[in-house]
């Protein structure tokens, strides 16, 4: 999927294995009453089984009966429980949407209602378990996905600050580390005379094999940090002692611009996953949604068994890729 919001949602439609990132658990009054998502068992199983219908076709039908978690639980039974969440993550996304007032365009509406014309004639072609859903039903499916996209992109580009160059950069470098500071001092010496190979010396010398080393400013101390974001390419900075050990570095290059890039775009994909968390714990603590016990074991026995047939979310990624187009 292209569009994503919540991890546990993020899964859906992309032929993944699962990984198992849960949902953070949220203190909660135990008497504050659970609510039903709301939608009927034919909505969750064209869902449920146009994922199942990607998974198989990505690893065969043998991976549902794997044991996949430490206590036995199969592959089916973990696809299971993240669709029990993908149901309640999507109500309470649709929620937060009408309280901020977040909704669909016309063009948006528009979109999602050929998405779903074009998958409705699809099932009525077919004898499923779900064929008598009707076109409301599916109409109505289509549109809270898409608003709950719709969720991701509004909140978190509003609320993410903006990512500077300097805040992302990365620096490739090389280094020495000893435990001895006279040790230190005559490696510096070495590294310094004129012609000295820095990675030969550092090689033989350094406590860590990891000489060559790619960092951010997480990753340094501060003072290595300021000394080594004041070196220029091929300079060498002076010792600098840190926790017992004592370093030298030589930079190598100073601003590696395309792997700053990659790693803005994971900080900034990290704060946009922060504030939607923060967003959706902030409402699940006064509000608890859930499909009930009884009616997930219903859902769960029907779903079990092949299924070929019309799949949701192609359907849905294709109309949206044909608006971008």
């Amino acid at each position: 999927m292209e569009l994503k919001f919540r991890k546990r949602i993020l899964l859906l439609g992309c032929m993944v294995m699962l990984t198992g990132c849960a949902v953070k658990n949220v203190a909660q009054d135990i008497t504050t009453p659970v609510e039903s998502p709301g939608y009927t068992r034919a909505q969750m199983m064209m869902m449920i089984l146009s994922q199942k219908q990607e998974i198989t076709k990505a690893y065969t039908d043998e991976i549902w009966q794997k044991k996949v978690t430490d206590d036995g639980k199969t592959y089916e039974e973990v696809f299971l429980d993240d669709m029990r969440n993908f149901f309640k993550e999507l109500k309470v996304l649709n929620l937060i949407a009408a309280e901020r007032g977040i909704r669909l365009t016309t063009e948006e509406e528009a979109m999602m209602g050929e998405a779903s014309n074009q998958y409705y004639n699809e099932l009525k072609k077919q004898k499923t378990a779900f064929s008598d859903i009707s076109h409301e039903e599916v109409d109505e499916m289509f549109k809270e996905y898409a608003l709950a996209q719709k969720v991701n992109e509004t909140i978190a580009d509003s609320d993410t600050d903006e990512i500077s160059e300097e805040e992302a950069r990365v620096l490739k470098l090389q280094r020495i580390v000893v435990g001895d500071k006279n040790k230190a001092q005559e490696l510096e010496a070495q590294v310094n005379a004129e012609g000295a190979d820095f990675f030969a010396i550092a090689k033989q010398n350094s406590e860590s094999k990891d000489i060559d080393i790619e960092v951010g400013h997480e990753d340094l101390c501060e003072a290595a940090d300021k000394a080594v974001c004041a070196l220029n390419d091929g300079q060498i900075s002076s010792i600098i002692e840190d926790k017992g050990k004592f370093y030298i570095y030589k930079c190598i290059v100073g601003y590696d611009k395309e792997e700053t890039a990659k790693k803005k775009g994971k900080m900034k994909e990290k704060r946009r996953e922060d504030i939607l968390d923060s967003a959706y714990q902030s409402f699940v603590r006064t509000r608890k949604i859930d499909v009930s016990g009884s009616e997930w074991r219903r859902i769960s026995e029907q779903v079990s068994g092949d299924y070929d047939g019309a799949d949701f979310f192609l359907n849905y990624k294709g109309a949206v890729n044909r608006e971008g187009a």
